[in-house]
């Protein structure tokens, strides 16, 4: 994952989102685009808006990319990327 804080691996984003003392009231994905480049691989990118709060601040709405790629026959997040909206 690619965020404000820098590139994390899965271990570390698990571990980062475990201790942070988050308040989540909803959360909506909106603004849908995915492209395919084959049949094993596709990028979505959206836009997350939370109502929330983490470490007492607001959530801000991001903008994200994810690309997944099919493995024997599964779809698996391969990487993920999030820039706050403005």
């Amino acid at each position: 994952m690619v965020g404000e804080q820098g590139v994390g691996a899965k271990k570390d984003v698990v571990k980062m989102m475990a201790s942070m003392p988050c308040d989540v009231k909803s959360f909506t994905l909106s603004d849908w685009k995915m492209t395919k480049f084959d049949a094993d691989a596709a990028l979505l990118t959206y836009k997350g808006v939370a109502v929330g709060t983490c470490g007492g601040q607001p959530i801000p709405p991001t903008w994200a990319s994810s690309l997944w790629v099919k493995r024997k026959g599964t779809w698996q997040a391969a990487f993920h990327q999030e820039t706050p909206a403005k």
